[in-house]
């Protein structure tokens, strides 16, 4: 049989073999990030909250009785991304997961020496 939703998702579970998806969340550019206390020396940690998922009456009613897909982008130096742990749930349909990337790190520097052209941008006037 089957069940759950069809179209497209960032993020959907399945379950018994496929049987079954449901959505976690659909992008939105509304969707801002907090800064949170995971941040290291280098940078940041960002958490987006995407209250955007499947409906579901067992789902946490503090998210509309949503399924949520929370990521936190959580600054590395040097990796492209990684994920060391398993999704968890951190309450009943909210799904929580720690994705450290080099992309979340707000110290990086630029260098804009007009010699120096080994960033990728060309030099300019406005």
């Amino acid at each position: 049989d089957g069940g759950g939703d069809a179209g497209s998702s960032m993020v959907s579970q399945t379950i018994d073999t496929n049987d079954y998806c449901w959505f976690l969340g659909q992008y939105s550019s509304s969707v801002t990030p907090i800064i949170t206390d995971q941040s290291d020396a280098n940078g940041g940690a960002f958490l987006f909250t995407y209250n955007s998922g499947s409906e579901s009456g067992g789902c946490s009613s503090e998210y509309n009785n949503l399924r949520t897909w929370k990521p936190q982008f959580i600054c590395k130096t040097g990796v492209e991304w990684e994920v060391p742990n398993q999704v968890s749930e951190e309450a009943d349909c909210v799904y929580d997961i720690d994705i450290y990337t080099k992309y979340a790190c707000i110290s990086a520097q630029q260098s804009c020496s007009l010699g120096d052209d080994s960033s990728g941008l060309s030099g300019g006037w406005i």
